[in-house]
């Protein structure tokens, strides 16, 4: 029983924990620039929006400004490329 815990904690319940005690506080300013960049990003809105269903989705970029910032990047270039 513990393993079985211990395995269905770290795939998932860990991170659905994690996201709902980010929703529970004021977003830290990596967290906010995502939110502003997702209204002219679709890839972005669609990350946020599955990471409901999905919630191990949203990490690490949701903890740490870096991948959060790798990530608004990354749609930032797909979106010039579509633009093209």
């Amino acid at each position: 029983m513990h393993a079985t815990f211990e395995s269905h904690w770290h795939a998932y319940a860990a991170w659905s924990t994690a996201f709902t005690n980010a929703l529970l506080q004021p977003p830290p300013p990596h967290v906010q620039r995502f939110l502003l960049e997702a209204m002219w990003r679709p890839s972005l809105r669609r990350a946020f929006v599955n990471g409901f269903d999905h919630p191990p989705s949203l990490f690490p970029w949701l903890a740490d400004p870096g991948a959060c910032e790798r990530m608004i990047e990354a749609a930032e270039v797909e979106s010039a490329v579509q633009a093209v």
